[in-house]
């Protein structure tokens, strides 16, 4: 079996006209030049002039990223596509995490700083709390860039649980 590593994630941000097939044919150009597609957010809401906003997020898994990308922009220029922001991003993956203890009193602000100096960004949080007083549990999604081994951002994780006397709950690594 061979490994497919993965080059760098795309954000593709374009309008598109509000008509049937358009979707599909943003879609075409991308996976035709090695792109895997992770996501799509659209949203008929939005229309401007009969064009709607179009986010597409999709990763490379080729050293061709340069060349097929432009390909794609070509394409998508030659269909009126009018392309806003291309943001091209390291691959990363995600993993969630939940503290447990008096996560407020502990200056939550930052306990973040700190995840995110590891190298890693916090992409999302869901509190439960029902006093100050209370345990409070903090529900915490991360973004690893995929150069960062897991291992060092639980390790990370654990001095600050440890320093800030939280329990942290998390995936197990095989």
């Amino acid at each position: 079996m061979t490994l497919i590593k993965v080059i760098s994630m795309i954000e593709l941000e374009v309008r598109i006209p509000d008509s049937p097939g358009a979707l599909i044919k943003l879609i075409e150009p991308i996976s035709e030049n090695s792109g895997n597609i992770h996501g799509i957010v659209h949203s008929h809401k939005d229309s401007i002039n009969g064009n709607i906003p179009v986010l597409i997020r999709f990763e490379f898994l080729t050293e061709e990223k340069k060349a097929n990308l432009e390909k794609i922009k070509k394409r998508l220029q030659n269909l009126n596509f009018q392309i806003m922001k291309i943001t091209d991003t390291p691959a990363a993956h995600h993993m969630t995490v939940i503290l447990s203890g008096h996560v407020f009193r502990q200056d939550f602000e930052e306990t973040v700083r700190r995840i995110n100096n590891i190298g890693v960004k916090v992409r999302d949080v869901e509190a439960k709390i029902t006093t100050p007083d209370d345990i409070s549990n903090v529900r915490i999604n991360i973004e690893i860039p995929d150069e960062i081994d897991d291992i060092v951002v639980f390790k990370g994780l654990e001095a600050i649980c440890e320093e800030k006397k939280l329990m942290m709950l998390r995936e197990e690594i095989f």
